[in-house]
């Protein structure tokens, strides 16, 4: 898994936050400040699937946060 340092951008996730909107092969960190402390993760979109799903589905144990929809659209460095 990619490190926080690699990431191409950083989503804070706030209790307002439904859904988010990445590329495919983006490195992305998520930030949760809502509850006891920050906490974040990072995540390559490196899947060639591009439905939507529950960011809850990628996000470890312990990242508590409303329930964002993730949205991946194709990449041009993907084609």
């Amino acid at each position: 898994m990619p490190t926080p340092w690699q990431a191409d951008r950083v989503i804070e996730i706030t209790p307002q936050t439904q859904w988010v909107n990445v590329k495919r092969l983006e490195v992305v960190q998520f930030v949760n400040t809502t509850s006891n402390g920050p906490k974040s993760f990072t995540w390559q979109f490196d899947a060639r699937s591009v439905r939507p799903f529950h960011l809850s589905d990628i996000a470890p144990a312990g990242f508590i946060g409303p329930q964002v929809m993730v949205y991946v659209a194709p990449s041009r460095l993907s084609r």
